[in-house]
């Protein structure tokens, strides 16, 4: 073998491996959408394409995902579902629109001195018109004729849009707001086999509903079903990006074991009530403008960007958490040019009682002037840098023992 042939034979392969690398290392793995949620219609203002339209097409956003309650408490479920249909139609215009159902799509609240018990739609006939306007690239369930529950995927991204449905059974259809709270047998497992379990190695898992799993007083529905999900991700080594949800009309966050489960802000913001680190809702644009989120999830996955259009605050959540044994410290380098205050708390423990926030703070100290986190004891913790203008960006702190 001639020597030019013999450096072909080693060289090749290595600057192959090299150029894989470098092209694994420029590959733009974002992904981007708008999340709105908990619209309450017709008691809000039905102008979402008009809001969405110019951003979609300017930034190149290609989903806007409707995180449910799209109906008032009084609102009769046919006259809804053709305003909602109707949104939903011109939407997918310029965007594909996903919907997750909410706990007062399909029902009917009877009003005060009317006559009745109100309505529930069934759940086959619920999911029939969920699925009208879905792009057909979404998955579902064909075995279940009452799922509301689905996914999509990012191929560019290498993400799993994972929408749950998390009141997936109907108790009474003569009766309004007659859905269980809860993710039942049938959909958790094909979530584990089929969402999670047809995943290609490399892949990650956004994960949507429209009731928090965890907030308190709403994650005892979900204590069995959420760690098996966890655990079945966790098995094929699937991670779980992120949990976004609505239902609670409050800018909030919880983390544990690592994972950020995000609520976002009502639509309508006379809807909303009292947010994390604020004793009232602050507004940028007025707090008569219908609000909604610019999701980024940035290249590399590691920080998700919620820049708010309408009343609230742009928020960044910091995906990998910061892990340091109890004794030991670890320097937070916040992105914002400017940090007004800090907020430290423990990631879970958190207690709301008569529209005020309850913090826990027993697992880190934290330094603001030297933006130093020392571990106290084993446990999660968060650390909020807040900017004049209300923008937030949050560190999740995991202390081990």
């Amino acid at each position: 073998m001639s020597l030019s042939s013999a450096l072909r034979k080693t060289l090749l392969p290595l600057c192959t491996a090299v150029l894989a690398l470098a092209c694994t290392a420029c590959r733009d793995d974002s992904t981007r959408f708008i999340y709105f949620t908990d619209t309450h219609f017709p008691d809000s203002d039905p102008e979402q394409p008009a809001l969405f339209e110019p951003i979609c097409r300017a930034e190149g956003i290609p989903y806007v995902i409707w995180g449910g309650d799209a109906v008032a408490r009084y609102a009769d479920p046919d006259s809804a579902w053709a305003m909602q249909s109707q949104i939903e139609e011109q939407i997918s215009r310029f965007a594909s629109v996903y919907n997750i159902r909410g706990n007062h799509d399909f029902s009917r609240r009877v009003r005060p001195g009317e006559e009745g018990t109100g309505t529930t739609l069934n759940q086959i006939e619920t999911a029939e018109r969920l699925k009208a306007f879905r792009p057909g690239a979404a998955v579902t369930n064909e075995a279940d004729s009452g799922a509301c529950y689905y996914f999509f995927d990012d191929g560019k991204a290498r993400v799993r849009y994972l929408i749950l449905d998390t009141h997936d059974k109907v108790t009474d259809e003569n009766k309004a707001m007659s859905t269980r709270y809860g993710v039942g047998k049938v959909q958790r497992q094909w979530v584990c086999d089929e969402a999670i379990g047809t995943l290609k190695p490399g892949w990650s898992l956004l994960l949507f509903s429209h009731a928090p799993i965890w907030w308190p007083g709403y994650d005892q529905h979900y204590e069995k079903s959420f760690p098996m999900i966890r655990e079945a991700a966790k098995a094929r080594g699937v991670p779980i990006l992120f949990c976004m949800a609505g239902h609670i009309h409050r800018d909030t966050q919880l983390a544990q074991d690592g994972l950020w489960e995000i609520t976002t802000y009502c639509y309508t913001p006379t809807f909303a009530r009292v947010q994390m680190f604020d004793t009232e809702p602050a507004t940028r644009e007025g707090t008569d403008r219908p609000c909604f989120e610019v999701a980024t999830l940035e290249k590399g996955h590691k920080i998700l960007n919620l820049r708010r259009v309408g009343a609230g605050h742009s928020r960044s959540f910091h995906l990998q958490p910061i892990v340091l044994q109890a004794g030991a410290k670890a320097r937070i380098r916040p992105r914002l040019k400017e940090v007004e205050r800090w907020e430290t708390l423990d990631a879970y423990d958190i207690s709301l009682s008569h529209e005020e926030w309850a913090y826990n703070n027993r697992f880190i100290s934290f330094d603001p002037a030297t933006h130093t986190v020392t571990g106290i004891q084993a446990g999660e913790a968060m650390v909020v840098a807040i900017a004049p203008d209300g923008a937030r960006e949050s560190f999740l702190i995991q202390v081990k023992q």
